[in-house]
């Protein structure tokens, strides 16, 4: 079970990163609304939809975003801090030795990415799934958007899909 834990949380590194926009809209109609920009070229070709996060919603937004994006850059960088952000039912599954590996095998061409956009798919209080993408626009259209589920767990947001 381990080895195919090791196996899957792998491949869904291995997938490309997606984007973060900071102009989330926070509609309280329950229905997706798009995203007026993508990334920092205001591009709204690839906008996907953004749901209702409520009135609540700026602070833990940001929060979820800089968790993301943290997960993003220790991925690419290869920092074992984010470990850390894995939630605890994913740490059961992948050790610390086992991360690292895993990072260490992460494509050479996400490593010139600097993860800035993210596009929240769905999201209520305690749970997420949201896209993470790179700055380079040549790269989202080689890399297709991967959606990553992300859980609160003692205040704080948590990647996982292990």
């Amino acid at each position: 079970m381990r080895a195919r834990s090791v196996v899957a949380i792998a491949a869904v590194f291995c997938l490309p990163l997606t984007a973060c926009s900071d102009d989330i809209e926070a509609k309280e109609s329950g229905k997706p609304t798009q995203s007026a920009s993508v990334g920092s070229g205001g591009d709204t070709s690839n906008a996907t939809p953004t749901p209702s996060v409520g009135d609540s919603a700026p602070d833990d937004v940001a929060a979820l975003k800089t968790a993301a994006l943290d997960f993003a850059r220790a991925r690419i960088e290869n920092d074992i801090s984010g470990y850390d952000l894995l939630s605890k039912r994913c740490q059961v599954d992948l050790s610390r030795a086992d991360f690292k590996a895993v990072s260490e095998n992460t494509h050479p061409d996400y490593r010139h990415l600097t993860m800035q956009n993210i596009w929240i798919y769905w999201y209520d209080d305690d749970r997420t799934q949201i896209s993470i993408r790179g700055n380079d626009p040549e790269d989202i259209g080689k890399y297709p958007g991967v959606l990553d589920t992300w859980i609160r767990e003692d205040g704080a947001w948590h990647w996982d899909d292990c």
